[in-house]
């Protein structure tokens, strides 16, 4: 990815996705404003932001909000899933990669078919699954017909999932993440 650093911090500036480029201002300079083209990653001396919300950072912001919960994705979560997706990992195997880690298990309280299930629909539709579609779900998962982290990656995916009500990518210009070197 495009990476620019920027030596200041990045709570003084307003970031304002144009057409085709991000407008960025600072507050002490409200009439300078700087017209960022193809750049996907901005870190400043406070923090990093990921511009590319419509590409890799959104793909993985999307993964992370569906399996935690949006309100439980860190920014250090997204930076070492941003780095598996910059260096070639697909969404499928991060989608395992999360619900491999202690932190996912931990949130989840457990990693059965059934807590996986109803983890999804409570991080998506903020309620628990019918029973008829716990029951399709788990039962699909128990057979191999699709594994969770295809599962959670489809879900990732659906419009609904992202829409300004749910994971709500809509509208969101960056996101914060902590760079991993790992």
């Amino acid at each position: 990815p495009v990476t620019i650093g920027l030596g200041v911090k990045l709570s003084d500036l307003t970031f304002q996705q144009g057409k085709e480029s991000v407008l960025v201002t600072h507050k002490d300079l409200p009439d300078v404003v700087l017209s960022m083209q193809s750049i996907e990653r901005v870190i400043g001396t406070d923090g990093a932001l990921a511009l590319d919300v419509k590409g890799n950072a959104g793909e993985v912001y999307a993964l992370l909000a569906t399996a935690f919960g949006k309100s439980d994705v860190t920014p250090a979560m997204t930076g070492i899933a941003l780095k598996l997706k910059d260096t070639g990992k697909t969404d499928i195997e991060i989608a395992q990669t999360i619900l491999n880690s202690s932190a996912y298990k931990q949130d989840a309280m457990g990693s059965s078919n059934e807590t996986f299930v109803k983890r999804l629909y409570k991080n998506i539709m903020g309620t628990q699954p019918s029973f008829a579609d716990l029951v399709y779900f788990t039962t699909e998962l128990d057979r191999g017909t699709f594994t969770q982290a295809q599962l959670l990656e489809t879900a990732s995916n659906l419009e609904l999932t992202r829409d300004a009500n749910h994971i709500n990518l809509v509208g969101l210009s960056n996101i914060s993440y902590i760079p991993y070197e790992g």
